[in-house]
């Protein structure tokens, strides 16, 4: 059984951001802001609330600290 998360943004142009509530004994919001080109988007995400520190996910100690990375694309249409 998987876990939802609430996700709130909005797209200006080509500039896309949105928000991402992670829940749990240590809950934290993320905000993605980036850009679209064609099929792709990147970005920056940062942890709110959480000043400088990051975000603890509970995964062996893992931190996701501010100004971290991300991409996403679209994958190509299925061919029948």
């Amino acid at each position: 059984m998987g876990v939802s998360s609430n996700l709130s943004g909005s797209i200006q142009g080509k500039n896309v951001s949105f928000d991402v509530q992670f829940p749990g004994p240590r809950p934290f919001t993320m905000e993605f802001a980036g850009t679209v080109d064609g099929e792709k988007i990147s970005g920056k995400s940062f942890a709110k609330g959480v000043e400088g520190a990051g975000a603890y996910l509970g995964h062996g100690g893992e931190v996701v600290k501010p100004d971290h990375p991300w991409t996403a694309s679209r994958p190509p249409k299925a061919q029948n």
